[in-house]
């Protein structure tokens, strides 16, 4: 199971063992291969909408396997970043981790709450794997906005636009490492 999934099935634990796949080595390995994916869409964006590396100061919200990875990926890359993962346990591990392995190099910076972890940054890349968590901290948000889950589920597009949010929605919506280049299985929102 994903993380997400322990979690629920914390609430009603089953008669059958659960392997917990973040922990695996195999998912870490993964993991590096994504964020290493995450950050180009991340940087192809950014310099998409002239904002030039030394400039990028992004959020990672959702600091799971693929989250760790992407903050470190940044870090040994100069671009520092501001971590929040709903998990109190979580943050006080990441702040252990993260320290040690990058030295202090006050690169990571791992914040107490969403909105925190947003202040004087310029991008947010949500890896949460829930549509939706951030809505209305997003719909004051003037950064770039992009989803960095395995599908198109953080970003309600909808909401942000009734609420006349200024955030800009990266690779509309859908996660940045994957291409949608003509949009060939959603020809609706080709337009947009």
């Amino acid at each position: 199971q994903t993380t997400r999934g322990v979690i629920a099935l914390a609430a009603r634990p089953p008669a059958f063992p659960v392997t917990h796949i973040p922990k695996l080595e195999a998912k870490k390995r993964e993991a590096r291969v994504i964020a290493a994916d995450l950050a180009r869409g991340l940087l192809r964006e950014a310099r998409w909408r002239g904002l030039p590396l030394k400039d990028l100061r992004p959020a990672i919200i959702g600091v799971g396997t693929v989250g760790a990875e992407l903050a470190r990926v940044l870090a040994h890359n100069h671009v520092p970043c501001r971590l929040y993962d709903s998990s109190a346990a979580r943050r006080a591990e990441l702040h252990a981790e993260l320290h040690a392995e990058l030295h202090g190099a006050g690169l990571v910076e791992v914040c107490e709450t969403a909105e925190a972890s947003l202040l004087g940054t310029n991008a947010a890349v949500l890896i949460t794997g829930r549509r939706g968590v951030l809505d209305h901290e997003l719909a004051a948000y003037r950064g770039l906005v992009m989803s960095g889950s395995s599908d198109a589920n953080e970003v309600d597009e909808e909401f942000l636009v009734t609420a006349g949010a200024t955030a800009q929605l990266a690779n509309r919506g859908f996660p940045v490492n994957f291409a949608l280049d003509g949009l060939p299985e959603y020809p609706a929102l080709a337009g947009r």
